[in-house]
């Protein structure tokens, strides 16, 4: 049985300044690799790192969105997993496609079928929306790594991944990621 939490998630918490971001790390390729590989077996972000890898076709070919099983990924890592859609144009858009509940936990909302863009994310929206292109420009694997303090001087840390995945005959039409929050002294 999942309980909600009925106090606001990160994103109203970020909005409306209760919550203030810390320093955020930005990791690519090997970086990303090695903090993934330092992260304990029952990661979820390991483990869907493990489980992209396992469908990854090649150095220039993702998996496709399609080939993401919900029931290989399992119960435990499914409610942190998130899709986003990428839209290309000017400016390039990502669309959240689905949110796991434990997401939906940690930003307050499910952002299902809402862009990037749309959500108030204050300082974070530039670093988020960097982090999100480096994987859908690049095709590189990055992890987005931070600390968040709230005004009672709690604080927490989220780390989140995210890997490409071709849509059709687009080589990165979406982005399979994981998100893990962990609370910190």
């Amino acid at each position: 049985i999942l309980i909600r939490s009925s106090e606001p998630g990160l994103v109203q918490n970020l909005s409306d300044g209760s919550v203030n971001a810390g320093p955020q790390k930005i990791l690519l390729e090997n970086e990303a690799k090695q903090f993934i590989e330092s992260l304990p077996s029952s990661s979820p972000l390991r483990i869907a790192h493990e489980y992209w890898s396992t469908l990854s076709k090649g150095q220039d070919k993702f998996p496709d969105r399609h080939d993401i099983d919900t029931i290989e990924i399992g119960a435990e890592v499914l409610p942190h997993i998130v899709l986003i859609d990428v839209e290309t144009g000017e400016p390039i858009r990502y669309r959240y496609r689905l949110v796991g509940s434990y997401v939906e936990d940690i930003f307050g909302a499910n952002y299902a079928g809402q862009y990037l863009d749309e959500m108030a994310l204050g300082s974070m929206l530039e670093i988020v929306s960097s982090f999100y292109g480096a994987v859908s420009d690049k095709g590189h694997i990055a992890v987005l790594d931070g600390a968040f303090i709230s005004r009672a001087q709690t604080a927490f840390h989220v780390s989140r991944i995210a890997m490409p995945l071709a849509v059709g005959s687009n080589p990165i039409g979406a982005l399979f990621c994981a998100f893990d929050k962990q609370e910190t002294s």
